[in-house]
């Protein structure tokens, strides 16, 4: 069997046995599988596979049937951060997850709160939607393209 089929199935097996979608981070796994055979180094295909085949048995081994979120995190943290990042870099993928853009938009609009432009337009929290907007269509596209990962993606 193909190693991209291989994994496919063991993510099949899983998503069967009564896994939450969310805490086994479905999409992230699924979107790195489809990424493997376009990864140009083979010794950072090999390590994404054997990773994910970590990964895969890990869940197995402990039959983690009720994932809590804790878990998942450390799960994420343990197997599957490393391979987005790599993946953010050389792939272009992306994070989904809001808070550092909030967090931007709240600097930005902390900055125009405290030199008085954000009286101009009745101390709406600009910086915040727009932060958010900007992260939500990106995020759109990218999980339309399947280069999307996250924690609980």
């Amino acid at each position: 069997m193909d190693p991209i089929e291989e994994l496919y199935s063991q993510l099949n097996i899983l998503m069967n046995s009564g896994y939450s979608k969310k805490r086994i981070h479905y999409n992230s796994v699924k979107n790195f599988i489809k990424a493997i055979p376009s990864i140009n180094n083979k010794n950072k295909r090999e390590w994404i596979y054997s990773t994910l085949v970590s990964y895969f048995s890990f869940l197995k081994e402990k039959d983690l049937k009720t994932v809590d979120r804790k878990t998942s995190a450390l799960l994420f943290n343990r197997y599957l951060a490393d391979i987005g990042k790599f993946l953010y870099i050389y792939q272009g993928f992306y994070f989904v997850s809001g808070l550092n853009w909030l967090l931007f938009g709240f600097i930005a609009d902390l900055i125009l709160l405290f030199t008085g432009l954000s009286k101009h337009y009745l101390y709406i929290p600009i910086g915040i939607l727009i932060s958010y907007l900007i992260h939500f269509f990106i995020s759109q596209i990218k999980k339309r393209k399947r280069k999307a990962y996250g924690l609980y993606y």
